[in-house]
């Protein structure tokens, strides 16, 4: 009877030690995901950057055409 109640309790301790190493890992995954976006996010920004610089010069060249 003593086995079955010490097993009890050592896989009550071990689905707790599974519990406490899931939730950083759900952090760590949730992390994970906020840094791809926000990768996308860069260069999605950078392409319009590459845009606008693109547009400032031809303006540019209009405005020393118009002179």
């Amino acid at each position: 009877m003593g086995c079955y109640i010490l097993r009890g309790i050592e896989y009550i301790a071990l689905e707790i030690a599974q519990l406490a190493l899931r939730i950083p890992m759900l952090i760590l995954d949730a992390a994970k995901i906020a840094v791809s976006v926000a990768q996308v996010i860069v260069d999605k920004s950078r392409v319009v950057l590459d845009i606008a610089e693109g547009a400032l010069s031809i303006a540019q060249i209009g405005l020393e055409a118009a002179k």
